[in-house]
């Protein structure tokens, strides 16, 4: 197990790379460190091992227990965009200002019709 000390981005890059993931070898150590962070700063996770048991994928959700991360949690790509104060979502008091709803659906907008024309 890890302390729940925070470490900058350079140095968890480090960390990261210096595991050997080479795809003719097992990941699981890379998972089982990347899980114990995780769980040493409050985030559950759980993993899904491949069939021969010797890599798995790691899915965890940081943040409100909203859609996204239940869909990202599924294998399912996500891209959440919404308008709104994220400090204010899923909150009882959650609310959304008519500016913020009315920028939110002409982003919509421009994205349906670039989907469109793909």
């Amino acid at each position: 197990m890890m302390t729940a000390d925070r470490i900058d981005s350079l140095e968890m890059l480090k960390r990261l790379v210096a595991f050997d993931t080479t795809s003719r070898n097992s990941n699981l150590e890379l998972i089982q460190y990347i899980q114990a962070y995780l769980d040493d700063h409050g985030v559950a996770s759980t993993w899904g091992p491949n069939a021969e048991g010797t890599k798995a994928n790691l899915y965890a959700t940081v943040g409100p227990q909203a859609e996204g991360g239940i869909f990202c949690a599924r294998g399912i790509p996500m891209v959440i965009c919404s308008p709104g104060d994220i400090s204010q979502a899923h909150q009882p008091n959650e609310f959304v200002a008519k500016l913020q709803m009315a920028a939110c659906d002409a982003v919509m907008g421009k994205m349906i019709t670039w989907a469109e024309r793909q």
